[in-house]
């Protein structure tokens, strides 16, 4: 409930309050700042990027990695990100995703477009698939942060979105608050269903990948996965903002 007041004041504090950065603290008007970008469906005429142009290049500097997704049962799949995750990527994601910082969708989004382009992904075959949030916390929070990446990707780097093929059919608690790599997947056991029928046509023809923010241990993304599979729909691939470097039980 405080998260929806939060929501709904946003528009009068963004008048009220100046801009500043989420990184370094900069007022907006003391230092270069990131540019506004495309109003993409999600984010509101006065929504800014909350962040300065110098932490833009202090993340944008950081190299893109990925590493293999294992997923029961499966093949593994290629996770590729802007760069490992960090403290200040880690805590401009979560203003983004829990405080409603919205605009910081656009040099979010430019971290992980990069990502695309430097792995040489970018292609008019592909089709972005963004983890669905459940309805009640998409309600809440006004937003699918997975869609907005989705949406940035095909507005940059080619391609289209499937943003209703899949639904959370139940609410789960967030997993950044779960401990262990098994009660995430535990977590996440049976939660999605498919929306609607496949276009067997158009998937023949294209390359779909997932879209996601933050990739720990994989088992939101490997749970997408895992169930595209059983109804037909192959995941090539996950593409995200961050992830987690592998350890030694990962090798």
């Amino acid at each position: 409930a405080m998260l929806a007041r939060f929501n709904f004041c946003s528009p009068l504090l963004e008048l009220v309050l100046p801009e500043y950065c989420l990184g370094c603290g900069a007022l907006k008007g003391n230092a270069t700042w990131y540019p506004k970008g495309k109003i993409l469906s999600g984010l509101r005429p006065w929504d800014g990027p909350h962040l300065c142009a110098y932490c833009f290049e202090v993340l944008s500097a950081k190299k893109s990695v990925s590493r293999p997704l294992q997923i029961e049962g499966m093949n593994s799949i290629p996770v590729v990100a802007s760069q490992w995750t960090n403290p200040l990527l880690v805590d401009l994601v979560g203003q983004w995703k829990y405080f409603g910082v919205r605009g910081l969708a656009w040099p979010l989004g430019d971290l992980l477009v990069s990502a695309i382009l430097q792995n040489d992904m970018a292609d008019e075959n592909t089709i972005w698939v963004p983890l669905p949030l459940h309805r009640k916390r998409e309600r809440e929070r006004g937003f699918n942060q997975a869609g907005l990446l989705a949406a940035h990707l095909a507005e940059f780097c080619g391609g289209s979105i499937m943003a209703d093929l899949f639904i959370r059919s139940r609410a789960t608690r967030q997993q950044a608050k779960l401990d262990s790599a098994q009660d995430r997947q535990n977590n996440m056991l049976g939660v999605f269903e498919c929306r609607r029928t496949l276009d067997r046509v158009k998937l023949e023809k294209s390359r779909v990948i997932a879209v996601d923010d933050i990739v720990t241990t994989g088992a939101t993304a490997g749970s997408l996965v895992n169930f595209g599979e059983s109804v037909g729909l192959k995941i090539e691939a996950v593409v995200c903002l961050g992830l987690a470097r592998p350890t030694s039980s990962d090798c």
